[in-house]
């Protein structure tokens, strides 16, 4: 029993429909996933009392755009989480250092993630790298994760 050209047609769209229904959906939970920066530590870390910096390859995570690598610094500071008490749990700030691609930079650029739990360090490598990429031809640029967030 033959198939007709309509009946062929009708199942390869239904076909075409299903496969592009998936991709939207490995979009969305791709998109929508947590992204955690793409950091590769290319020497030894220097520990000078409560800060500890480390050279690292840093590279954007964002979707759509190309990998791009960039020489930075991965540094942890460890602070009181209150400053009116010593005893105190003290906790661990974590910042990347992207430096100026400027002649002559002038002073560094500090961003600070908005909302509960937001984290500098991610929003670098997301879809903002190309602005942080930016920023650095007017000076260094020191993503914070201002919170201690992980």
């Amino acid at each position: 029993m033959a198939l007709s050209p309509r009946r062929i047609g009708r199942t390869l769209l239904k076909v075409i429909l299903a496969i592009g229904a998936l991709l939207a959906c490995a979009r969305v939970l791709v998109y929508f996933g947590e992204k955690v920066p793409m950091i590769e530590e290319v020497g030894p870390s220097v520990a000078a009392g409560p800060l500890t910096t480390t050279p690292i390859m840093f590279a954007q995570t964002d979707f759509y755009g190309y990998p791009t690598r960039v020489e930075a610094e991965l540094g942890r500071l460890t602070v009181s989480a209150r400053r009116d008490t010593v005893t105190d749990q003290p906790i661990s700030l974590r910042f990347v250092k992207l430096p100026s691609t400027a002649t002559s930079p002038g002073p560094p650029v500090v961003y600070l993630a908005g909302g509960p739990g937001g984290s500098g360090v991610n929003t670098a490598s997301g879809d903002r790298f190309r602005f942080f990429m930016k920023l650095r031809e007017v000076g260094d640029v020191i993503a914070l994760d201002q919170r201690g967030t992980p």
